[in-house]
């Protein structure tokens, strides 16, 4: 499994990128086989200004090419990433129930490692947080 962290326009990145990292390890253990790639962002959206307005995105990426996308804000970093984390591991586990029950598939192509995830840009409401590989 891959884990891409990418920090945008945060002043603690080091310490906060290393804390991402274990927070994922642990939530996603149990489903290591499972998982292909992780794309976390985490982004401060008006800078020094405070506010509401840490965002962390997570996509996952299963093998079978089930795709998992959580998001959470909030106003503080460590904050945002725990929901978020926590969001993404309760996901994962709904696909995977789901496709044990034969609710779902996982029958698409396993994306390669060349095609990175690219996020769709405009941010009104239809396409807003839409990731794509």
């Amino acid at each position: 499994m891959t884990v891409n962290v990418r920090l945008r326009d945060m002043a603690e990145a080091e310490g906060l990128k290393a804390q991402i990292e274990r927070k994922i390890a642990f939530a996603t253990d149990r489903f290591a086989g499972r998982l292909v790639e992780l794309q976390v962002v985490v982004l401060d959206t008006n800078g020094p200004r405070g506010g509401v307005d840490k965002r962390c995105s997570i996509r996952g990426v299963l093998a079978g090419g089930v795709s998992v996308a959580v998001e959470a804000q909030g106003s503080d970093a460590t904050v945002v990433v725990n929901r978020a984390v926590r969001r993404l591991s309760h996901s994962i586990g709904r696909v995977l129930v789901r496709v044990r029950r034969g609710r779902a598939t996982m029958s698409k192509p396993i994306p390669s490692a060349a095609a990175p995830l690219r996020r769709f840009g405009g941010q009104n409401r239809k396409d807003r947080g839409i990731w794509s590989s």
